[in-house]
């Protein structure tokens, strides 16, 4: 069986999804591993230029923009590693993490998925993993953070840096580098497709845990993670697709927190209105009507 499967997901990144093989290739030794690259119908030449550039990869072109979940999904079917190792096209793999995953979870077998500690490009740390999305947390963000910053950054926070030194269970990874047993992957049924962006690997962690499997960051493996660069080219709002999804996940595991997430994200964006002129209710309200 091969060791790892690397999965890239690709649409209209073709200089970093290239960045990132690249530094796969040059970094990644001791291990058999596959790198899957699933594009979601770019038009900016990507699989051309993959297909003349790399010979050792597998390319899965697909005929529409799926999302990241199902593009992930479909890249896990075809995968033949023991683990699926999910990363973003703007990522860069260094030190050879890819191994290090693999040691690691090979001498712990009751974790199930496990992540590094995210850095930007220079030097400084990115936000590797996340708190589950919660009322509490919504209702902190409307002011109450800022007197309660630690406290909210520490244990209610959907964005985390990897602020300490020995591994750390986790709520969920940061989807930029899931490192996954695929047995586990397999039996949760991937990512919910359901969720086009935003959300996949919050909901795919939640689901993880209510089967009580375990996540943990090893904050000794660095990536880097050059943030959002891989969702510029999207066509569709990224706040219309964040607001879209947020609701998905809520009505699917809090049903009962629909009115006070609406009275809370309303209550926010008033304060944003007044003081940014930011329209964010109107998209809220708009997506919690119309998600399924």
């Amino acid at each position: 069986m091969m060791d790892v499967s690397i999965i890239i997901v690709n649409y209209n990144t073709k200089q970093l999804t290239s960045n990132c093989i690249d530094s796969i290739l040059q970094d990644i030794t001791d291990i058999n591993y596959e790198i899957i690259v699933l594009d979601n119908a770019s038009n900016d030449g990507s699989i051309d230029f993959f297909k003349e550039k790399y010979s050792s990869i597998q390319i899965i072109s697909n005929p529409y923009n799926y999302g990241f979940g199902k593009a992930n999904n479909i890249g896990a079917k075809h995968a033949k590693g023991k683990y699926l190792l999910f990363l973003n096209s703007d990522t860069i793999i260094n030190e050879n993490a890819c191994l290090k995953f693999f040691n690691k979870m090979e001498e712990n077998p009751e974790i199930a998925s496990c992540g590094g500690n995210l850095m930007h490009a220079n030097g400084l740390k990115n936000i590797s993993y996340g708190n589950f999305p919660t009322l509490t947390m919504y209702f902190f963000e409307i002011g109450l953070k800022k007197f309660f910053d630690s406290y909210y950054t520490k244990e209610l926070s959907a964005g985390c840096k990897a602020q300490f030194d020995i591994p750390a269970k986790i709520d969920y990874i940061c989807g930029a580098d899931i490192f996954i047993r695929k047995a586990v992957f397999d039996l949760l049924n991937g990512f919910d497709e359901e969720i086009f962006l935003y959300f996949e690997e919050t909901d795919l962690f939640k689901r993880m845990q209510e089967k009580g499997f375990s996540s943990i960051i090893f904050p000794d493996i660095n990536i880097i993670h050059l943030s959002g660069q891989s969702t510029k080219t999207r066509k569709q709002s990224s706040s219309n697709l964040y607001y879209r999804s947020k609701f998905y996940y809520f009505k699917k595991h809090h049903p009962n927190s629909i009115f006070l997430l609406l009275l809370f994200d309303f209550i926010n964006s008033l304060k944003m209105i007044i003081f940014k002129w930011d329209f964010t209710i109107i998209k809220s309200i708009y997506y919690i009507i119309s998600t399924k």
